[in-house]
């Protein structure tokens, strides 16, 4: 990946589409992900900004972004383990909700990394407060 490479990673799937699963997990809505980009920008430099996501298709009629971008759609069912080798290459990262996209940034061994996290990763606030410890103290939670 190329220097300042940025990994967005977008969970839909059973977050929006099982209304038990989307009760307890919720999921980021196109605001959070301006709002991570625009930290992002203001932190440093964003290179390429390369998308993952469960659904791919959303992504394409929903998300614009302002900087060259490459949706990564072809890493699907038994692949999806690549998406996360992919992300964890990458420098920046904002990651949803997701363990998924937790360890893409977590893995990534670069040393001026930037993650961005949400503030709140469950929709259910009693399972909010479970997770204290979740999010490193350098990642920023908005």
């Amino acid at each position: 990946m190329e220097a300042n490479a940025t990994a967005i990673h977008v969970r839909r799937g059973d977050y929006v589409n099982n209304p038990e699963i989307n009760a307890v997990h919720g999921s980021c809505n196109i605001s959070y992900y301006e709002k991570g980009l625009s930290k992002l920008a203001e932190r440093g430099e964003i290179g390429t900004v390369y998308i993952f996501s469960d659904d791919p298709k959303w992504v394409k009629e929903n998300i614009r972004i302002d900087y060259p971008t490459q949706i990564i759609d072809w890493n699907q069912g038994e692949d999806s383990w690549q998406d996360m080798c992919l992300m964890s290459k990458c420098e920046n990262f904002i990651i949803a909700n997701s363990s998924f996209s937790w360890w893409g940034a977590y893995l990534s061994s670069s040393e001026q990394k930037k993650v961005i996290a949400p503030v709140r990763w469950f929709s259910d606030e009693t399972k909010n407060k479970q997770t204290a410890d979740l999010i490193p103290a350098s990642w920023l939670k908005i």
